[in-house]
């Protein structure tokens, strides 16, 4: 799936252009929620708005995010975009206060969010624990892409966000990669594979090769070292179709 949006003669110009300015409004997004600013929230002793950090805000109300360091355990690594609809993602641990959201090429992919039983972890495994009560069931829905033959692909990012109060709709924790192909079988087999790196060195190795092999997708984001990182990957997992649909992408 490596370098998977480059287009023919003049298109490319242009793809290109569109792929940096949505690259860039990601980074500023994703540097916002990191950062996460100032609110003026008002104070009941004097009737007067006070400037606090969202982060004190958010840690004082005791919501609960996303980790990509290796808590959150999401079973699904990668959607199909060939017909758009809706995709089920699932996280194993519940969130608290806050609800899912999906950002990809600087906008908000529509989510619903609710929480279902804990099932033990058997269909994703790796990082859930046996003591929870429930986990997190998103509902993400993709549109029906423009053009079937070149539907959207890259990488999406699924973040929580609060529920209410003066920080409502502010991110809360880092986001966690999930990447959109064109092809189910690509999909499913990138899912795979990250279940297979989760259970052998975490979590957190997971969402590395997940955002990793993102950044290939995107000609703007391209580097060697993502790389020369996702075909040892590919190689070494044997991902037949990853390798192919991105084969089939660039000379398309």
């Amino acid at each position: 799936m490596v370098v998977g949006l480059q287009a023919q003669s003049g298109e490319y110009a242009m793809d290109l252009q569109a792929a940096q300015h949505r690259a860039a409004a990601d980074a500023r997004r994703m540097e916002a929620a990191s950062l996460q600013g100032e609110l003026h929230v008002l104070n009941p002793k004097t009737g007067t708005l006070e400037a606090v950090s969202a982060a004190a805000a958010l840690a004082d109300r005791g919501l609960r995010g996303l980790d990509f360091g290796g808590r959150t355990v999401m079973r699904v690594a990668a959607l199909s975009t060939a017909a758009g609809g809706a995709h089920r993602v699932v996280l194993e641990e519940e969130l608290r206060g806050t609800s899912g959201r999906v950002l990809f090429n600087g906008c908000y992919v529509p989510t619903a969010t609710a929480a279902i039983p804990w099932d033990g972890g058997a269909g994703g495994g790796g990082g859930g624990k046996a003591t929870a009560a429930t986990m997190t069931d998103l509902t993400v829905t993709l549109p029906a892409p423009p053009d079937p033959m070149r539907p959207p692909v890259g990488c999406a990012w699924v973040q929580a966000v609060s529920d209410g109060g003066p920080t409502r709709r502010l991110p809360v924790g880092p986001s966690v990669p999930l990447l959109l192909v064109p092809d189910h079988n690509m999909a499913t087999e990138i899912t795979a594979a990250a279940h297979v790196i989760r259970q052998g060195v975490g979590a957190y190795r997971a969402n590395c090769f997940v955002k990793r092999l993102g950044n290939c997708m995107v000609p703007a984001a391209c580097n060697m070292n993502d790389l020369a990182f996702a075909m040892k990957i590919i190689d070494i997992l044997d991902m037949r179709h990853t390798r192919q649909g991105g084969h089939h992408l660039t000379h398309s």
